[in-house]
Parts: structure tokens; C-alpha cells; sequence
């Protein structure tokens, strides 16, 4: 199974059916990125020992409409481990919170706002990814969430 298979079009019918957002008219294109690309957009270009930059995936909003993944985690084309296919089903759920218009309102420039209203949208996704792991092989997230100054990510 790989990205143009029949699993990305379940997993967007996952993810839509447990969020309870609508199923979208158009699907986030999939795109394959380097790490260090990853690092400079995600992790502000730290990626040390110390401080490692291990984010595996990201959507950055709906005038891109694409997930990333990136390539030190993800085989191009290859099977999608339970825990990957969770991965993909949360970014799913961000680009559906965007098509919805749901958190259109917290584009402010008050910090705090912005930040809850951040955390508010990873928990949501979070929720929904641990909802699918459990629905669909019996147990909820592999991996801990990881915490930045204004949230999760």
C-alpha cells in the first residue's frame, strides 16, 4: 500500500468519521521532504543530540493543502506502519480543522489566544488519532507527544 493506494482514501474517511468533520471535496496532496527541510521549517533549524528535531510529519495550512513527511522517517512509497498511518490520519484532521473554518476566528495577535487556541486544535487531532488506533488495532498512541513553547506539535 503507498500513497496513492486505497489507504489514504480510508484514512481520510477515518479521519473525517471519527473528527466529525466533512469529508473533504479535494485531498491534501502528499509530498516527501527532506529533514533537513523539516528542521528549518518545523524545529528552527535545531537538530541536535540534545535538542533533536523529530518531527515526522506536518500540514501547514489549507493555501498549501499538502502533508509532509519526512524522508528520515517515511520510505517513499513504501507500507505504512499502524503508527505511521496514525501519523498521516492526524495531519489529516488539520486540514480538515482548516476547510471547516472552525478555528478561522483565532487569528489574533495575542499570544496566549493564539497558543490555547493551537493546543486546541493538536488535542483535537491527538484525540482523533488515539480514537483511530484504538478503533481500528486496539490500543492508543506508540509514542509520547512532544511540547513546545506554545504547545504541542
Amino acid at each position: 500500500m503507498t500513497i496513492t493506494g486505497d489507504i489514504y482514501v480510508v484514512l481520510m474517511s477515518w479521519a473525517a468519521m471519527l473528527s466529525g468533520y466533512q469529508y473533504p471535496e479535494v485531498m491534501p496532496q502528499i509530498v516527501y521532504v527532506d529533514h533537513t527541510r523539516v528542521v528549518e521549517v518545523m524545529c528552527g533549524g535545531v537538530d541536535t543530540k540534545r535538542n533533536p528535531c523529530i518531527v515526522r510529519a506536518y500540514y501547514k495550512d489549507k493555501n498549501d493543502a499538502r502533508i509532509y513527511l519526512n524522508t528520515k522517517y517515511w520510505e517513499i512509497n513504501g507500507e505504512w506502519s499502524p503508527h505511521q498511518r496514525s501519523i498521516i490520519l492526524h495531519e489529516m484532521v488539520h486540514y480538515l480543522q482548516d476547510l471547516s473554518g472552525k478555528y478561522d476566528g483565532h487569528t489574533t495577535w495575542n499570544y496566549d489566544k493564539l497558543c490555547a487556541a493551537r493546543k486546541e486544535r493538536q488535542m483535537e487531532a491527538y484525540q482523533t488519532q488515539d480514537k483511530y488506533l484504538f478503533e481500528v488495532y486496539g490500543h492508543k498512541r506508540l509514542m509520547p507527544r512532544h511540547y513546545d513553547n506554545c504547545g504541542m506539535y
